[in-house]
C-alpha cells in the first residue's frame, strides 16, 4: 500500500487524487490536507440573497484547450456528464449604451471605427498564436517588445481612430480590472485576443462551476482533512518533479524531462527503486502511448528521466557499512564474553554455590563487585599481613561472621551442587 499526501483541496489537488485512484486503485491510500473549511479553492459558486440567481465568485470561465490538442479538463467534465455553456464578449457598455461588439460600433460610430477595431484584432492574432496564448506566461514573453510598453502606448502606436482606441481600453479594463497605463502591452494583448471570434473558446458549467468540485469529491476515495494547514513536510525518500507544461511539450515532440531526486545517503535502500525508474519510459510507451499518441513511440524516447542522487551522489557504501559493521562486531564480542564468563563460572561451581547461599540479589552483586580482579591487590596484601586465608572467599575483606549459615559453604571447595534453598 502506497501512502500519498496531497497538499491543497482545490481543483488541482482533487484532480490529482482522482487520477491517482483511477490509475492505482487500491494500491494507494490518498490523504488531502486543506487549510480552509471547504474544498474547491478558487472555484466558488454562490446565490444572491435577494434573487434566485447564481453567480461565480471565483473562476468565472474555463478555457477550451480542445481547439489546440488534448484537453483533460474538458474530458473530465464530459465524464461527469456536466452541461457547458459557451461564453463570449459580444456586448460592451460604451458611451452610455449597450452595443453588440463590432456590429454595434459600426451602427453607432461608422464603418471607419469598426474597420480600425477589426484591423487591430487581426494584428493581435498574428502577434501571438493560440498555442502560445494557452501556455499563459510563456518562456519567450520577455522577448516580446510589447512587454516593455504600457497598453496605452501600444494603442497609441497601433490604433489611429480615437473611438476605437477608447473601445479597446473599455474592453480590456473589464478583464484586467485596471487602467491601460497601469499594465504592460503584452498583458493587455492576451485580453484583446479573448474577443477575437474563433481565436479561443471559453465556457462555463451550467448551474455553476462548483459542480465539478462536487463530482470530483464524490468519486475520490480519499481521507479529506479540512482546516489542516501543512506547516512542514517530513523526510521523503524520493521526490518526483513533473514540469507544468509536460503534456504540451510531450505532444509537440520536445522531449521534456522528469526529475527524480533520491535520498542516496543509504545506497542500498534506494538502488532498487532507481533501477526500476530506468524502465519508466518503456512502461509508459507500452501502456499509455496508445491510440492518437501512437506516433510518440519509438526512438528517441518521447521524454527523459533524470535522476539526482542527493547527499551521496557517488553511492559510497562505506558510509553505511563501516559504522554498522562496528556495531555488529561489538555486539558479537559482548555476547561471546558474556557466554565465556558464564561457562567459566559453571565450570568452577560458583553458580551452584551462589544459588545455594541465602543471599539476596543485591548481596550477590555486592559480592561480585568486591571480588573483582582490580581489587585483589590490597586484598592479597591484607591476607599476607593479617593471616586470614579465607577472607577472600567471602567478600575480599571481611571473614564470614561466626555462626553464619554460609560459613561452611564458603570454606568448602567441593564442586558438587548444594541443595537449593527453599
Amino acid at each position: 500500500m502506497l501512502d500519498l499526501a496531497i497538499v491543497g483541496g482545490g481543483p488541482g489537488g482533487l484532480m490529482s487524487a482522482w487520477y491517482l485512484k483511477r490509475k492505482l486503485g487500491d494500491l494507494c491510500r490518498v490523504t488531502i490536507y486543506e487549510a480552509s473549511d471547504r474544498l474547491g479553492g478558487k472555484i466558488v459558486t454562490r446565490k444572491f440573497d435577494s434573487a434566485p440567481a447564481m453567480y461565480e465568485a471565483g473562476v468565472a470561465e474555463i478555457y477550451d484547450y480542445s481547439m489546440t490538442g488534448p484537453d483533460p479538463l474538458r474530458e473530465l467534465i464530459q465524464h461527469f456528464g456536466l452541461q457547458t455553456i459557451p461564453m463570449d464578449a459580444e456586448q460592451v457598455q460604451f458611451g452610455g449604451e449597450l452595443l453588440n461588439d463590432v456590429p454595434g460600433m459600426r451602427r453607432k460610430y461608422g464603418a471607419k471605427t469598426a474597420a480600425a477595431i477589426e484591423a487591430f484584432r487581426q494584428r493581435c492574432a498574428e502577434a501571438m498564436s493560440p498555442i502560445e496564448y494557452y501556455e499563459g506566461v510563456g518562456a519567450h514573453d520577455n522577448e516580446n517588445p510589447w512587454a516593455y510598453k504600457t497598453a496605452e502606448q501600444v494603442l497609441d502606436e497601433e490604433v489611429e481612430d480615437e473611438t476605437a482606441k477608447r473601445f479597446f481600453k473599455v474592453m480590456a479594463r473589464s478583464d484586467i480590472a485596471t487602467e491601460s497605463h497601469n499594465t504592460n502591452g503584452l498583458n493587455a494583448l492576451k485580453n484583446y485576443l479573448m474577443d477575437v471570434d474563433g481565436y479561443i473558446g471559453l465556457y462555463s458549467i451550467q448551474n455553476g462551476n462548483e459542480q465539478l468540485i462536487e463530482c470530483l469529491q464524490s468519486e475520490v476515495n480519499a481521507d479529506i482533512q479540512l482546516n489542516h494547514r501543512v506547516l512542514a513536510v517530513g523526510k521523503a525518500q524520493f521526490v518526483v518533479s513533473i514540469p507544468a507544461d509536460f503534456t504540451k511539450s510531450l505532444l509537440r515532440g520536445e522531449r521534456p524531462s522528469i526529475l527524480i531526486e533520491a535520498d542516496a545517503s543509504d545506497p542500498s535502500a534506494t538502488s532498487a527503486a532507481l533501477a526500476a525508474s530506468a524502465q519508466l519510459i518503456a512502461v509508459v510507451q507500452r501502456k499509455d502511448l496508445t491510440g492518437p499518441f501512437q506516433s510518440l513511440k519509438g526512438a528517441p524516447p518521447p521524454f527523459d528521466v533524470e535522476v539526482h542522487r542527493l547527499y551521496n551522489p557517488e553511492s559510497i557504501t562505506q558510509y553505511n557499512i563501516v559504522p554498522g559493521l562496528m556495531g555488529v562486531i561489538l555486539t558479537m564480542t559482548l555476547v561471546m564474553m558474556t557466554g565465556l564468563a558464564i561457562t567459566r563460572e559453571r565450570e568452577r561451581g560458583t553458580m551452584e554455590n551462589l544459588l545455594a547461599m541465602p543471599l539476596t540479589p543485591l548481596e550477590v552483586r555486592e559480592l561480585r563487585y568486591r571480588t573483582d580482579r582490580r581489587l585483589l591487590a590490597p586484598a592479597l596484601l591484607a591476607q599476607r599481613l593479617l593471616g586470614h586465608p579465607r577472607r577472600l572467599r567471602w567478600g575480599g575483606w571481611l571473614p564470614p561472621p561466626p555462626g553464619h549459615a554460609c560459613a561452611d559453604a564458603v570454606r568448602t571447595r567441593s564442586r558438587t551442587s548444594l541443595p537449593a534453598r527453599t
